[in-house]
């Protein structure tokens, strides 16, 4: 190389900075080409994958970094990110046992336990909610209910949770139960379609026809071709005396819907 590996690496994180990758990957791998084990053109390499949406390809580049160099955090920070990125947990604790091992920073330290954290307890409740879609499928609604009661102690802003409860109150005739759950999947996700239908079937029963109608008119703008809600929501201008708006949802819905033979 016509310049130092130092000034190489100074152009190359430059290049990085102003988003020029294509230049900045060039040196970096000039540089572990007279250097392979040079750490901060590994990381940087791994950074650019992550930049590029490419985080398997990340990987290696990570992993050398921190095999070549144990005590620089960043590069234990962005490896174990990656990791989690990927749902690969078992490496992620293996690197943080690393990290207790090597004795950094507690700061640091703090960090990666905050994030591992996390990433397990998101694990858990994907692990429950699989388990409550899948006895609610299959109809085991006891089952259902008791596992989404753990799951929403365990992760209370989860809106597919609350949602599937609602599903199962309803299910037991528990409309006040339904409706806090219902109402409290949209809040968490205000663009929660389905969600949006149900709160409006449960508002109906419970005679909130004004609610009913807002639901159901925000479940038909947020998915135009959401299954069946057309007819329920003119229903419900009809239920409310609204006989224009019925008229013009449903010029609305055959122009969406032109195959609908029910309109």
């Amino acid at each position: 190389m016509d310049l130092t590996v130092n000034q190489a690496l100074a152009k190359a994180v430059q290049f990085h900075k102003s988003r020029k990758l294509s230049e900045a990957e060039q040196i970096y791998r000039a540089i572990l080409k007279v250097d392979p084990k040079h750490s901060d053109a590994n990381h940087n390499l791994g950074l650019i994958a992550l930049s590029v949406g490419q985080p398997e390809a990340a990987l290696p580049f990570f992993e050398k970094a921190t095999r070549d160099n144990k005590t620089v955090p960043q590069y234990w920070i962005s490896y174990i990110e990656t990791l989690l990125k990927l749902n690969n947990l078992a490496l992620a604790r293996v690197c943080w046992d690393e990290i207790i091992r090597i004795g950094l920073d507690p700061t640091v330290l703090e960090v990666v336990r905050l994030k591992l954290s996390a990433a397990e307890n998101n694990a858990r409740s994907q692990s429950l909610l699989s388990q409550m879609i899948n006895d609610f499928n299959v109809g085991n609604l006891s089952k259902a209910r008791r596992v989404g009661q753990v799951l929403l102690i365990q992760s209370p802003a989860e809106a597919h949770s609350l949602s599937i409860m609602g599903a199962i109150s309803s299910q037991f005739g528990k409309l006040n139960e339904a409706y806090v759950h219902f109402k409290s999947a949209v809040i968490v996700d205000p663009m929660y379609s389905e969600a949006y239908n149900n709160l409006a079937i449960v508002s109906q029963d419970k005679g909130f026809k004004r609610e009913a109608l807002n639901s159901r008119i925000r479940s038909l703008t947020l998915q135009p071709d959401f299954p069946d809600p057309y007819l329920k929501v003119i229903d419900s201008f009809i239920a409310t005396s609204q006989f224009v708006r019925a008229r013009q949802l449903v010029m609305a819905a055959k122009i969406l819907r032109p195959d609908d033979i029910e309109l």
